[in-house]
């Protein structure tokens, strides 16, 4: 052979061998990201906080280093991020409430008061999920979608923090435990109003489940109940705190039982059966304006089939990360089926939430931060290749060029940052 042929032959050889190894059998790394590159101004630091500039992918999530007084924190994805960084502010504004004179002096009369111990809100633990979660691993394996025979165990899973504050003594009089019962009943009932208004002028959930929030609402709302701090005393604004939408502001102006029965009254007008209505209340993991998103993402998508095995997905959130995801989720799919095409009926797809257009094409919402090709994503990706000509994959974020590039293979029709083509 020729010199210069053998040339071009070992030339040839070594294109098919790099063409092998960047796009065939082997699967991606994540990468590592500037936060600059990917976060808003805002939530790259303010007074309160301050967020690393690495960052790197945890389970198709962005995984952030955040830095306040408190010490730091690592929070998987930027939904949760834009939360803890409300909340930081909303803290660290109470906090320095809490150390004025006029807060101190109505502690100190709220601390005289014969309910305040029954309360039992100052020192109250708050449960907190340790560790990270699990991403949306386990929602892409499907496992968040639950069997009926399995609902029973959403209560054990998600523990609710229960109220023990008040038992009644044997030893008192019918009359006696009766008043002390009203009495503390109309405490707690101004205790949780003035926790709502204090959470209301920050603009945080009452209902969060940050301890150092609701240990600090706590303070304040006791003191406000029961002794003379007023909920309208002076604090100086911040453009770091959020917009929270009209469903959301209801935490703020109703009760929880309010809540509740309309929330209730809702999933049953949908034809929702009464054990899945049970566990949706019994879910500890969303908050309040989460369930009052979710319910009224069902109605918007009330006249489409399926709604039952949406609801079940929803319940299978373990952990702060899923419950963000399916409420992206929810979020992207109600935006699509009202702004761009109607859609015919909700399918349960290896366990996640998606679609079907009338002509039979598949939508699928995805709210992950960062698509790359993985084993799962291939496995998805080919378990649903024969079974749609037609398929749309809508990312809340971003998708890697390999990926891309395997999904276009396979027929998809890929949006990332998806919400600004919806919004």
């Amino acid at each position: 052979m020729k010199p210069k042929a053998s040339l071009f032959l070992l030339i040839a050889i070594l294109i098919l061998l790099l063409s092998s190894l960047s796009y065939g059998d082997t699967y991606e790394t994540p990468p590592v990201f500037q936060a600059t590159d990917i976060l808003p101004h805002e939530l790259l630091s303010s007074e309160y906080h301050t967020v690393a500039d690495e960052v790197e992918i945890y389970r198709y999530g962005y995984l952030f280093s955040m830095q306040t007084e408190a010490g730091t924190e690592l929070v998987l994805g930027e939904d949760l991020l834009q939360k803890r960084v409300q909340e930081a502010a909303a803290i660290a504004r109470l906090d320095g409430v809490t150390k004025t004179e006029a807060f101190i002096t109505s502690l100190t009369e709220a601390a005289k008061s014969p309910l305040y111990s029954a309360l039992g809100v100052v020192t109250r633990p708050v449960s907190t999920i340790k560790g990270l979660p699990e991403g949306a691993t386990r929602y892409l394996q499907g496992k968040l979608f639950r069997v009926r025979q399995t609902i029973g165990t959403v209560k054990e899973k998600t523990e609710e923090i229960t109220d023990d504050s008040y038992e009644l003594n044997t030893e008192e009089t019918l009359d006696e435990a009766t008043v002390k019962a009203r009495e503390l009943a109309r405490s707690q009932i101004g205790y949780n109003d003035a926790k709502r208004q204090w959470a209301k002028r920050l603009n945080v959930d009452p209902y969060s489940t940050n301890p150092a929030l609701i240990r600090v609402l706590d303070r304040v709302a006791v003191a406000s109940s029961l002794g003379s701090f007023a909920v309208d005393y002076y604090m100086p604004g911040n453009d770091v705190l959020g917009y929270i939408n009209q469903a959301e502001s209801l935490v703020w102006d109703a009760s929880p039982d309010e809540i509740r029965s309309r929330n209730d009254k809702e999933l049953r007008s949908l034809g929702i059966s009464s054990d899945l209505i049970e566990a949706f209340h019994d879910h500890a993991l969303y908050y309040l304006s989460d369930k009052i998103t979710i319910v009224e993402s069902m109605k918007t998508l009330m006249e489409l089939r399926g709604l039952e095995d949406l609801l079940l997905v929803v319940l299978g959130a373990e952990d702060p990360y899923e419950t963000a995801l399916i409420l992206k989720t929810l979020k992207m799919l109600t935006l699509y089926h009202e702004e761009r095409s109607e859609l015919d009926a909700i399918v349960i797809e290896g366990g996640m939430i998606a679609a079907v257009e009338p002509g039979g094409r598949l939508v699928f919402p995805l709210a992950i931060d960062y698509l790359f090709w993985t084993d799962l994503a291939e496995q998805i990706a080919d378990e649903l290749q024969d079974k749609y000509p037609l398929k749309l994959l809508m990312l809340s974020g971003q998708i890697s060029d390999r990926a891309s590039r395997e999904l276009a293979d396979r027929f998809w029709v890929v949006y990332s940052n998806s919400l600004e083509f919806l919004e």
